[in-house]
């Protein structure tokens, strides 16, 4: 008969309540605009494909969020049919 495995412990990527600079909701604008510097250097470094490549990707990107940032999503049928019953 085998012997109860030992629980392990936590390891260091465990957060603890409070503050974890670790811990974010998102990048930076300084971080984001670093990021594509970076990504855009790399892409002229490979080869012109790689970069009209990489600048679709990013339009793409953007017409996408502006897209969904216009488009009004429907109402609920539910509060439509209660707004228009009448009243006893």
């Amino acid at each position: 008969m085998s012997s109860p495995r030992k629980k392990r412990g936590r390891n260091r990527g465990c957060f603890q309540k409070g503050f974890d600079p670790r811990r974010r909701r998102g990048f930076t604008r300084e971080e984001c605009q670093k990021g594509y510097r970076a990504a855009k250097a790399k892409m002229d470094e490979r080869s012109p494909d790689a970069s009209a490549w990489f600048f679709r990707l990013v339009r793409g990107f953007y017409r996408r969020k502006r897209r969904e940032a216009s488009t009004v999503p429907p109402s609920s049928p539910h509060i439509e049919l209660a707004v228009h019953e009448e009243l006893p």
